[in-house]
């Protein structure tokens, strides 16, 4: 009379039973021989049940041996309203999945089985029960529940492009998020790689992680209930030069993009998604100012592209109950002699010509041949400039000065020197090459120009006619400057560091 559901009592032991119309039917098997009692419950949809006794006589025992798990993956938790897979070994046996007494069938997805149901939204606890069978009686059963992962955070997907991290306790699955989602990209070796949901195979399956991020297209506004406090406290990065990398923040920093101009010792640009304006956007770190629109927070959850890197990066994140232990900055001090120096200023980022200290009267320095000066009896805010550590500056005081500074942290610098213009340079790391040794670098004849060291004016070494015993031979430092002018043809000069 077309029960609803039914089950099997067999020796106490609760075995469901597939409802096919008017009829149940089960499979179970008993170790031994001899007269069986069971007793078979069923419950009509109108909510009455009924019960019945029989007996059955085991004429020999079924002595099955066990198959090997076949069952590949399967959730530990649930998300409620999101949907829930099983997936077997393609070449597993014959198995049969109910959840909560309720069969549910199989699909294939690629090489694999799988078994999908999504959990009602208020569901507390899920009971799964999978029978596999081979056709000699040896068979593998499992049983065994999940449950609801802890509703501590959302996680909000706004219909089109997202750029996320998951910082999820436990993690989830990319083929775990809710029917409406569309794609699912990532960067792997520097490439882009897509999950497409009911497309991709289990293969193309992959955990999303906090420190990760991920486009996300969906078709609507999605909301996803997690327990997503990360218990990292700090997480390294590992910037492969030469390859993009999509970058995860699983926790709360007071840091934004300005700040990663400490922890990366080169030039870089950082891609965003701009919600509000729906596009994505570029932080540039050689010309945003601290204050640019561009210049984001890094917060839990949000995401960002690295673009490629001349070498290989690594630097940590830390989270802002758990900050970073101060490092020791290390400082190196630069004395200005009364009148004219040629110095350069490692480290010194952020500052300008006009925050120099009282006593500077004139910064100048050539730009693309042309000479540019800052006057302090006369500031114009037009020729104020940055003050760039690769960069060689003529400093004017009236009194000698001590400048402090830090120790830069480049390994490598080159200067792009054109034929016949004069370039100011600043080296911000020692070496020990002298003026001589960039005959081994610049092809024809150069000029190289100092200040005197009793601050008076300048002067020069030629490198066709000065001698290399010369005190002109200067070596070149991590705070001395110089001007150079090549006579026969460009020239990239390349200099670095010795380690």
């Amino acid at each position: 009379d077309n029960p609803s559901t039914c089950s099997v009592n067999k020796d106490g032991e609760i075995i469901p039973t597939n409802i096919f119309g008017p009829f149940a039917t089960t499979a179970s098997f008993f170790g031994s021989e001899g007269a069986k009692s069971l007793r078979l419950s069923c419950t009509r949809k109108d909510g009455s049940v009924s019960a019945k006794s029989f007996d059955v006589f085991v004429s020999s025992p079924l002595i099955p041996t066990p198959v090997s798990s076949p069952i590949s993956r399967v959730p530990e938790v649930f998300v409620p309203g999101g949907n829930v897979d099983i997936f077997f070994e393609g070449d597993s046996p014959p198995c049969r999945v109910w959840v909560d007494n309720k069969r549910i069938g199989l699909e294939r997805m690629g090489d694999q089985i799988m078994a999908r149901f999504t959990p009602a939204p208020s569901a507390d606890i899920v009971n799964i029960k999978v029978v596999c069978m081979e056709e000699g009686g040896s068979f593998e059963e499992d049983e065994f529940s999940i449950y609801p992962a802890a509703n501590r955070f959302e996680i909000i997907l706004n219909e089109g492009t997202n750029l996320v991290s998951f910082p999820t306790t436990p993690e989830l699955w990319a083929s775990s998020l809710p029917e409406g989602v569309r794609s699912v990209r990532r960067v792997v070796d520097g490439a882009f790689v897509a999950y497409t949901p009911n497309v991709s195979s289990s293969e193309e399956d992959f955990v999303l992680k906090g420190t990760e991020g991920y486009i996300i297209d969906a078709d609507r506004n999605l909301s996803i209930f997690v327990d997503s406090l990360s218990f990292e406290e700090t997480v390294e990065y590992n910037l492969e030069g030469g390859k993009m990398s999509l970058v995860g923040v699983p926790f709360d920093t007071d840091l934004r993009f300005g700040d990663l101009k400490g922890k990366i010792p080169e030039d870089f640009v950082v891609v965003y998604y701009n919600e509000e304006a729906k596009r994505f956007e570029s932080y540039i770190s050689k010309v945003a100012t601290e204050n640019s629109t561009f210049n984001r927070e890094l917060k839990i959850m949000t995401a960002f592209l690295i673009l490629p890197t001349s070498e290989n990066v690594t630097f940590v994140l830390s989270s802002t109950e758990h900050p970073e232990e101060p490092k020791e900055e290390l400082k190196t001090n630069i004395t200005l002699v009364e009148g004219i120096n040629l110095v350069h200023l490692p480290g010194a980022e952020g500052l300008r010509a006009s925050g120099l200290p009282e006593g500077v009267l004139k910064v100048s320095v050539w730009v693309n041949g042309t000479g540019v000066v800052y006057d302090f009896e006369n500031p114009d805010p037009l020729n104020d400039m940055d003050i760039i550590e690769t960069v060689g500056y003529v400093i004017e005081t009236d009194r000698p000065i001590t400048l402090q500074v830090s120790e830069s942290t480049a390994t490598e610098v080159t200067y792009n020197l054109k034929k016949g213009v004069i370039a100011s340079i600043g080296v911000p790391f020692d070496t020990d090459l002298k003026y001589s040794d960039l005959k081994n670098l610049i092809d024809g004849e150069f000029y190289v120009f100092s200040a005197k060291g009793d601050g008076s004016g300048f002067e020069a070494y030629v490198s066709s006619t000065t001698s290399d015993e010369s005190r002109l031979n200067r070596v070149i430092t991590s705070t001395e400057g110089f001007m150079i002018l090549v006579k026969d043809s460009d020239v990239n000069l390349t200099i670095e560091k010795e380690i």
